[in-house]
């Protein structure tokens, strides 16, 4: 049983007398063990995922119902590390949200350094802006339009530290729609 004297299920019990195994098994739904025995010394073994194992001397002379107290076994961790990589983009309907946490790592100067990095994406010499091979028609900064296909003015002049975060939108129109344009 727990230190609450609920039973415990699938408690793995060993038997032993000197050298020689006599038993092997779990407890049932119960957490019961039944086994008869001869007469003797023995040593029981018993063993629970969370809880710690318990292991004693019994001296059988006679019928009896032998009641155990598993405590549960506390692994305090000293550190934790975590080596998984965080994702580097989400996409959501047609836009794409780019974790700049997860490819940036100081080295990057300017805004296309850290363009360069993003999957999908590339600047090329003349600071135009690609998606998948494709120009990219508009750069905005906080949802304006400020550049046009200007892009340079954009990917070679603002600094890399002054972005927070990239979104890529795969159909966006901007004011082209209101004014009944592509």
């Amino acid at each position: 049983m727990n230190q609450k004297k609920e039973p415990l299920s699938r408690v793995i019990v060993l038997l032993s007398h000197g050298e020689q195994q006599v038993a092997f098994g779990s407890t049932n739904t119960d957490g019961q063990f039944i086994k008869s025995l001869p007469s003797g010394t023995y040593t029981i073994t018993l063993k629970k995922l969370g809880f710690s194992a318990v292991v004693e001397q019994l001296v059988i002379e006679k019928d009896a119902l032998l009641t155990f107290e598993m405590l549960p076994e506390l692994n305090q961790l000293e550190d934790v590390i975590i080596k998984a990589r965080p994702k580097v983009m989400r996409i959501k309907g047609d836009s794409i949200s780019y974790n700049l946490k997860a490819v940036v790592d100081g080295t990057e100067n300017k805004i296309e350094d850290v363009i360069n990095k993003l999957p999908g994406l590339e600047v090329d010499a003349e600071g135009k802006v690609f998606y998948k091979g494709e120009k990219i028609n508009n750069v905005l900064i906080d949802g304006n339009e400020f550049f046009g296909n200007k892009h340079q003015m954009a990917t070679q002049n603002i600094n890399a530290d002054m972005i927070e975060g990239i979104d890529l939108y795969t159909n966006y129109s901007g004011f082209a729609i209101a004014s009944g344009g592509d």
